[in-house]
C-alpha cells in the first residue's frame, strides 16, 4: 500500500509538469532508443526539390489545450507555402505533429478536433449509454468518481483515465499505416518523445506503432494510464523534453523552426495555494530548459496563448486563431523559406502520394492480450464485421459497448496480415488494479436540517468465480442504515442473456415520520431475507426479472408517539421487475429516459388474511433545449388497488425531490401520484479531474397520497437549488416553499434523480 502511495505521489507531482507548464525540459541524458533510426531500405528518397532548397524541420511544444494553436501555425505556413521536411513533437504538439506528418492538412485537423467532445475525453468516464446495464446499476447505486481495486491490495488506477476514448481516435486516424515500418516512410517523417518510467530516460519514437508512439507522447502523468509495451513504461513526453528542437536537428534539417507557447508572466496570486506553489517551483525549472532548447532553434514562433489554459479545450477554435495570427505576426521572418509555386506544388503532390487512405476488407478476427475465453467472446461480437467494407463508426461503436462491461481499461484495434491476408486485430486490456472491483458511497439526506441522516456503503465484486461472465456482489452500509448483501449473478451459459441470480440481504434503518413539519415518530426497522431471481437482458439498456424471496420484517419504535404497530412478521414476496435505463447521464441527466416498474404479490402481512398486490413505477425524461439547459419530467406511482393497512408497505411522499417542502414520509398512505416538471441550466463546471457540472435548478411538483383523509388533498410546491457533480458524487443545495405554508431548506449528497 506503501508502496502505490509514493508511486501515486511521485506521479502526481510529474503532472503539473506536462499538465500546467508552457515550457519544457530539454533532453536530459540520451538512450539508444533516443538515436536516430538508420535503416537504409526504409529511408524515402529526396525529392530533387529538397535537394534545392534548405531542408526544414518543425518543433512543437507540448502544452495540452493550449497546443492547438499549432494547427493555426500550420495553416498560416501552408497558405504562404511554407513545407516542413521533418516534424518533432511532443505532447499536444506530438499529437498535432503526427496528424500533419500522416497526411491531415490544417483544415481537416481543424475540423476534426472541433468534433470531439473534449470534456467527454479528458473526463474519462465511461459514458452511461454505453455502460452494461449491470455497470449502469454501479454507476447508479454509487455515483461518484471513486474507482477502486483490490487486485494486489487496495489501489488506485494507474490513470484518472484510461485513454480509452483518446486512444480509439488514434486508432481511426492511423489504421492506413498499419503495416508502417519507419516514421521516416509518412508523408513527412516524424519524431515524438516519451519518457520511459522504467529507465527514467526519454524515448523516441521513429518507428513501430504510430498510434501507441501518439498514445505515449500525450499521457500526462496521473491524468492518463502509462502506454506498457513489453517491460516499458511511457508517459508524457513533456517531462524531460517539451520542445524537441534537438531531434529535428538530428534528422538533418538545414533549419529548425520551433513553435512555443508563451503563457504570459507569472501572476504571483496563484502562488498562494499549495498548487501553486508546487506549480510555480516546478515551470521555474522548466523555463530555463526551455531556455536553452530554444536557443537550438533557427526561428521561433512564440504563440501568445495568454487567457488559456492547459484544459481549455472548448475554446479551440480561439487558440487556433491565436496560432494563426502569432505566424502572421512573423511572416517576415518564415517567408525566407517559401517555395516558388512550381516547388510548393511538386511538395505536396509528393505529400500526398506517399498519404494512405485505402482500408483493406478484413477476412478474420484477432483477439490479443485476454484469456481465450474473454477472446471469443470479443469474437463473437465483432464477427459480423468480417468480409465486409470496414465501417469505422460500427467498429468502434462495438468496442465501446464492450469496454462498457466494465472489465476493460481500455480496447484498442489495428489490421494485421496473416498469411496474405488482412485482419481486424483488436486488444483489450484489462484493469492494472481490478477486478475485483471496490465500490465506495457516501449519502447525506439532509431533508431536515435539525436531523441530518448519513451514511457509508461499500460493493465488492468479483468476476468469473464460477463460470465467465459470473458475477459475485458482496455489499455492506453503515450510518443512519446498516446493512449487508449478497448476490450471485450468472448467465445460463457464457454467451447467454438468461441469467439466475440468488441472493440474501439483512438491513437496519431508521423511519421518521412527520405531520406538519413535526416529526412524531422514529422507528428502527429491521429487514432480513433470501431469495432467487431470474430474467433476460435485452441489451445494455434494459431487462426483466421475475423473483421469489423470503422476508422477517420487524419495527420498534424509538422515539415520539405510534403510528404504525411494532411487530415481528415473515413475508413471501413474489415480484415482476422491468427496468430501462435509457437517460445520459447516471448523476444528472440531460438528455433521454428512464423507466422503472415492478409489481409485487405478498403472500402474509399483518392485518391480511390473505395475499395482496402491491405495484409501483416511475419514469424521468430529460430533454435538452439549449447547450446549457434541459426540460425534465418525472412521474411516479403506486398502488395497493385498495387495500388498507400496509404498515412498511405504504407509499410515503416528503423529503428531497419528494415533494421537498414536507418532512420524510409526512405524507402515507396506500396509493399515490407525484408529478414534477422542471429547467436544468449549466452554470459552471470543475475542472474535469475534479468534477464536473454545476447547474442552477428549478421545479414545480404535485401530488396526492390515498387513504388518510387528514392529509392535503393535491399537496404541492416549488423548489430551486444548486446541483453539483463532484469527485464524490452530487451535492444538492436547495429549498422548497409548498402548499399550507411549508417550507424547508435542505442540503445532500448521493443520487438525486
Amino acid at each position: 500500500m506503501k508502496s502505490n502511495v509514493r508511486t501515486f505521489a511521485i506521479v502526481l507531482l510529474t503532472s503539473w509538469i506536462g499538465m500546467f507548464s508552457g515550457g519544457a525540459f530539454c533532453k536530459a541524458g540520451d538512450s539508444k532508443d533516443g538515436a536516430m533510426t538508420q535503416v537504409a531500405d526504409e529511408k524515402v528518397s529526396v525529392s530533387a526539390e529538397s535537394r534545392n532548397r534548405p531542408r526544414i524541420g518543425l518543433a512543437l511544444q507540448g502544452g495540452g489545450a493550449k497546443g492547438f494553436a499549432h494547427i493555426g501555425v500550420l495553416r498560416w505556413l501552408e497558405e504562404n507555402r511554407i513545407p516542413a521536411d521533418m516534424i518533432a513533437g511532443t505532447s499536444m504538439g506530438g499529437l498535432i505533429g503526427g496528424f500533419y506528418a500522416l497526411g491531415m492538412s490544417p483544415v481537416e485537423m481543424e475540423e476534426f478536433v472541433g468534433t470531439l467532445d473534449w470534456k467527454e475525453l479528458i473526463g474519462g468516464q465511461v459514458p452511461f449509454n454505453l455502460l452494461s446495464i449491470r455497470r449502469k446499476e454501479d454507476r447508479l447505486a454509487y455515483p461518484n468518481r471513486l474507482d477502486l481495486g483490490l487486485r494486489d491490495g487496495i489501489q488506485l488506477p494507474s490513470g484518472l483515465n484510461s485513454g480509452h476514448g483518446i486512444g480509439l481516435i488514434l486508432d481511426r486516424v492511423t489504421l492506413p499505416y498499419y503495416d508502417l515500418r519507419s516514421f521516416d516512410a509518412l508523408p513527412i517523417p516524424f519524431r515524438c518523445v516519451a519518457v520511459d518510467l522504467v529507465t527514467g530516460k526519454q524515448k523516441v519514437f521513429s518507428e513501430g506503432s504510430l498510434r501507441d508512439a501518439l498514445r505515449a507522447t500525450m499521457s500526462i502523468p496521473a491524468v492518463f494510464s502509462p502506454v506498457h509495451q513489453d517491460e516499458q513504461i511511457y508517459i508524457d513526453g513533456g517531462i524531460l523534453n517539451n520542445l524537441p528542437v534537438g531531434l529535428a536537428k538530428e534528422y538533418g534539417t538545414d533549419s529548425v523552426i520551433a513553435v512555443s507557447l508563451n503563457a504570459g508572466p507569472f501572476d504571483p496570486k496563484k502562488s498562494n495555494s499549495l498548487f501553486g506553489v508546487v506549480d510555480r517551483s516546478i515551470d521555474a525549472v522548466i523555463e530555463d530548459n526551455v531556455g536553452r532548447s530554444l536557443e537550438m532553434a533557427d526561428l521561433v514562433v512564440p504563440v501568445d496563448i495568454r487567457g488559456y489554459s492547459t484544459l481549455d479545450f472548448e475554446y479551440t477554435s480561439e487558440i487556433i486563431l491565436r496560432g494563426y495570427e502569432s505566424a502572421a505576426a512573423m511572416s517576415e521572418a518564415l517567408k525566407k523559406y517559401a517555395l516558388p509555386e512550381k516547388e510548393w506544388e511538386q511538395y505536396l503532390d509528393r505529400r500526398k502520394a506517399l498519404r494512405r487512405t485505402e482500408l483493406p476488407v478484413p477476412q478474420f478476427v484477432e483477439v490479443i492480450g485476454v484469456r481465450p475465453d474473454l477472446a471469443s467472446l470479443v469474437r463473437k461480437d465483432l464477427d459480423p464485421l468480417v468480409g465486409k467494407t470496414l465501417v469505422l463508426d460500427e467498429l468502434v461503436q462495438r468496442l465501446n459497448l464492450i469496454w462498457g462491461q466494465g472489465r476493460y481499461a481500455h480496447i484498442s484495434y489495428s489490421l494485421v496480415d496473416r498469411r496474405g491476408q488482412a485482419g481486424l486485430q483488436i486488444h483489450p486490456v484489462e484493469m492494472d488494479h481490478s477486478p475485483p472491483t471496490l465500490n465506495i458511497g457516501m449519502n447525506v439526506d439532509g431533508s431536515d436540517i435539525g436531523m441530518i441522516r448519513f451514511g457509508l456503503s461499500a460493493r465488492l465484486t468479483f468476476f468469473d468465480l464460477w463460470g465467465t461472465r459470473s458475477e459475485w456482489r458482496l455489499g455492506a452500509g453503515f450510518g443512519t442504515q446498516n446493512s449487508a448483501s449478497t448476490e450471485f449473478y450468472r448467465p445460463i451459459t457464457k454467451n447467454s442473456d438468461w441469467f439466475i441470480a440468488p441472493r440474501a440481504f439483512a438491513e437496519n434503518s431508521t423511519l421518521d415520520i412527520y405531520e406538519s413539519q413535526n416529526r412524531l415518530a422514529d422507528y428502527r426497522i429491521n429487514r432480513i431475507g433470501f431469495g432467487i431471481q431470474g430474467g433476460y437482458q435485452f441489451n445494455q439498456t434494459s431487462d426483466v426479472r421475475l423473483g421469489q424471496d423470503l422476508v422477517w420484517y420487524e419495527a420498534d419504535l424509538r422515539t415520539g408517539t405510534p403510528q404504525i404497530e411494532e411487530y415481528d412478521h415473515r413475508v413471501g414476496v413474489t415480484s415482476l421487475q422491468f427496468r430501462y435505463l435509457g437517460q445520459d447521464d447516471a448523476i444528472i441527466p440531460r438528455k433521454g429516459i428512464r423507466i422503472e416498474a415492478k409489481g409485487e404479490w405478498f403472500l402474509s402481512q399483518p392485518y391480511q388474511s390473505s395475499g395482496f398486490p402491491r405495484a409501483e413505477m416511475k419514469l424521468s425524461f430529460f430533454q435538452p433545449v439549449s447547450r446549457p439547459g434541459s426540460l425534465f419530467f418525472q412521474g411516479s406511482g403506486g398502488t395497493a388497488f385498495g387495500r388498507e393497512d400496509l404498515g412498511l408497505l405504504s407509499f410515503s411522499l416528503g423529503g428531497i425531490l419528494r415533494l421537498g417542502s414536507f418532512g420524510r414520509n409526512e405524507l402515507i398512505g396506500n396509493q399515490y401520484y407525484l408529478g414534477t416538471a422542471g429547467y436544468l441550466h449549466e452554470i459552471a463546471s470543475l475542472p474535469p479531474l475534479a468534477g464536473g457540472e454545476i447547474y442552477a435548478a428549478t421545479w414545480y411538483q404535485i401530488g396526492r397520497v390515498y387513504g388518510n383523509s387528514e392529509l392535503p388533498r393535491y399537496p404541492m410546491d416549488i423548489s430551486g437549488g444548486l446541483f453539483i457533480k463532484t469527485l464524490l458524487g452530487p451535492v444538492l443545495l436547495g429549498g422548497s416553499f409548498g402548499s399550507g405554508g411549508h417550507r424547508r431548506l435542505y442540503a445532500g449528497i448521493g443520487t438525486i434523480f
